[in-house]
Parts: structure tokens; C-alpha cells; sequence
């Protein structure tokens, strides 16, 4: 059965599940329970960042499934026929429940099983450790380095944007076995000015340029009195540990000190300027061979960080547009999406988590 809720122009809509095969070939439809209420989540900070949880399946869906191979794609199905993909998810626990039926005196008694679990993207199947070391020689280009990464990896597209940025100096980069491959590609990634990796709603991966956030696009804007529900506006800040210096430094080497910084605007809330004193986060990094290198570094890091200051967190009705790391604008400022949650129900609430972004020039 279909599970409904509104969009922001009030009208119904339906939510429909494809069930898949490893290649993604939809193979069938799948059926819930409608005492149930699924719902999606999507959070930057989580290593598996998009989560399907409260599917629960009736006994004829339990039986077609394979849990170890099929995935499920939600779809979001508009009145004019148009669909959303909702992300592509494969089964992380799998709990049968058994029940009875019919009566000893017609002798009919047996039991049937339902399947309810919870459900992750496919960066669960990349999270998985490496059985060799893994080494890219000083010079190499980045994107070329994370193309080869993701040719290992079981995902079936991939988008990696251009990028010039190479492995710099006369230092390796080194992963020993048994690293987790997606902490490869994320590390990969930061040292070359990319978010960490992600895959979309259509399911597929993604490897984007932190851009400049300050001349970046606006991919939604909320207001107070349109689509947000005003009773669930929360604007909170976090005085004790949202940084304002990011250091970059490279302790691998042993003979020169290599490490730079960047520090948020002075005009932020919680800039050096106005609290007097410094919050730093520190990451140490290989592949940066000089100052400068780990001056950019810093502002990659602190430009993509996902603990600033102040955020807003509220209800929206339902957007299946949202993805993973949007820009939004809240009363005329710039956030960047932490997390949204979706239920799957009719007249559901979306739930937005955003981050205030802070966008300046190369500290001195």
C-alpha cells in the first residue's frame, strides 16, 4: 500500500517502494505495514550518511526478499505522475517476526514471518577495510587518485568533479591495510578541497569541490510564515566549542615544522575579535610539504567544518529535493544543511538541522 502526505502545495502525494537487484534493476514493488511510518534521514557528520529506518514488510514481501543482495529505492510519486528517487538503501539488520494463525480444531495452525529493519546507503558497502596498503607518489592528481579508489570500489555510478590539486612536496600518501577504503577516499578528498564522499538521491556517489561559500548559490531559502512551521523554529549557538582558528599541520615530517591556519571572519559572532580568545581545531595532515599548503588546507577544513557556531534547526512541509550538503538560506544568512529527516506519512513534518557557513580570504 502507498503512504501518503502533503507537499507544499497541499495536495497528495504517495510514497511507493522499488525493490532492486545488485545491479539496481527494479525487480518489484514492495508493500508496508501502514500501522508503520518509515522515514529517511540524511546527516553529513554520520560515515554512512543517509539512513532508511521503520520499514517493516508483510509475510508475502518477507518471503520474496533476499536481504543480502536486493535493495530498496523509495520513491516520492506527485499527482501529475512525476517521481523523486529518494536514495538507494541496502538491509543493515534484518528481524523476523513470526506469527500464528488459524485453529487447532479446523487444523490449520502455522505462522507466517514479517521483516522489519533498518536500512543504509551504499557507503556502508565502501566502509569496508582494504586487505593491501594503498600509496599515491608526490605529483599525483587527486581526482585521478580518487577515480582509481572508486574503480574498488561495488558502487555502479560516480560523478568526480575536475580538480588540478596534487599530492604536493616530496611526501607520499600512505594507508596502511586495513584502513577502511571510505576513509581513503574522505581523506583523499579533504586533501584536495572536496566534501567528504556521498551518494545522492538518485544513488549516485558523489565527489564534489567545497565551493567558495561566499559567492556560492542558495539551493533553498526558508522563510518564517511559507513553508515552515513556526512553533518548531529552534536558533541555538554553541559558545564553548565552535572553533574560530582551523590548524593544519603535518607531523610526519621530522625535519621542518610545517603548519598554517585560517581564521573565521572577524565580523562571525564567535571570531577571535569578539570573544577575546582563540578556539582551535588542529588536524594533521599528510601530503602538505609547506606553510602555505596548510594555510589552504585550514580553509578548506574550516570552510566544510560541520561544528560552527550558531544554527537553526525547523519543520518544513515535505521537499524531496533536499540532498546532502546544501546551502540554505534562513532570514537572509547562509547555513549549510547538517541533517534532514523525512517521515514517509501523510501530512509529515521535514526536519531541517542547519549550520551558520563563514566564507573569507586567506588568514595572513
Amino acid at each position: 500500500m502507498s503512504i501518503q502526505t502533503l507537499d507544499s502545495a497541499q495536495f497528495i502525494v504517495t510514497f511507493r517502494f522499488a525493490l532492486l537487484d545488485i545491479s539496481h534493476n527494479e525487480i518489484g514493488q514492495l508493500s508496508v505495514f501502514s500501522s508503520t511510518i518509515p522515514s529517511i534521514s540524511n546527516n553529513i557528520n554520520r560515515t554512512v550518511k543517509r539512513q532508511l529506518s521503520g520499514l517493516v514488510l508483510p509475510a508475502a514481501e518477507t518471503a520474496a526478499i533476499n536481504t543480502l543482495t536486493d535493495r530498496v529505492r523509495p520513491w516520492m510519486v506527485r499527482p501529475d505522475g512525476t517521481q523523486n528517487s529518494l536514495g538507494v538503501f541496502l538491509f543493515a539488520d534484518a528481524t523476523m517476526a513470526r506469527h500464528t494463525y488459524g485453529s487447532v480444531q479446523h487444523a490449520s495452525v502455522g505462522s507466517q514471518l514479517s521483516l522489519s529493519g533498518s536500512m543504509l546507503d551504499q557507503l556502508c558497502t565502501i566502509d569496508q577495510d582494504t586487505y593491501r596498503s594503498t600509496a599515491y607518489r608526490p605529483g599525483t592528481l587527486i581526482a585521478d587518485a580518487l577515480e582509481e579508489q572508486m574503480e574498488r570500489t561495488p558502487a555502479l555510478e560516480w560523478v568526480i568533479e575536475p580538480s588540478s590539486s596534487r599530492i604536493r612536496g616530496a611526501e607520499w600518501f600512505v594507508k596502511p591495510a586495513g584502513t577502511s577504503q571510505l576513509e581513503i577516499i574522505n581523506d583523499l578528498a579533504a586533501l584536495g578541497g572536496y566534501y567528504s564522499l556521498f551518494f545522492d538521491n538518485d544513488g549516485v556517489g558523489q565527489l564534489l569541490q567545497v565551493p567558495d561559500l561566499e559567492s556560492s548559490d542558495i539551493d533553498f531559502a526558508y522563510a518564517e510564515g511559507s513553508t515552515v512551521y513556526a512553533d518548531s523554529i529552534t536558533e541555538s549557538n554553541d559558545l564553548l566549542q565552535a572553533p574560530n582558528r582551523y590548524i593544519v599541520i603535518n607531523n610526519s615530517l621530522t625535519d621542518q615544522a610545517i603548519s598554517g591556519y585560517w581564521d573565521i571572519p572577524s565580523t562571525s559572532p564567535n571570531s577571535i575579535a569578539n570573544r577575546g580568545f582563540v578556539i582551535a581545531k588542529t588536524i594533521d595532515m599528510q601530503g602538505v610539504e609547506s606553510n602555505s599548503e596548510a594555510t589552504s588546507a585550514a580553509r578548506a577544513f574550516g570552510q566544510a567544518d560541520y561544528s560552527t557556531y550558531s544554527w537553526a534547526t525547523f519543520d518544513t512541509v515535505i521537499n524531496p529535493d533536499h540532498d546532502t550538503f546544501n546551502i540554505v538560506g534562513w532570514r537572509g544568512t547562509k547555513y549549510r544543511e547538517q541533517a534532514w529527516n523525512m517521515p514517509l506519512i501523510h501530512d509529515g513534518k521535514q526536519r531541517h538541522e542547519l549550520r551558520r557557513i563563514y566564507a573569507e580570504e586567506l588568514a595572513a
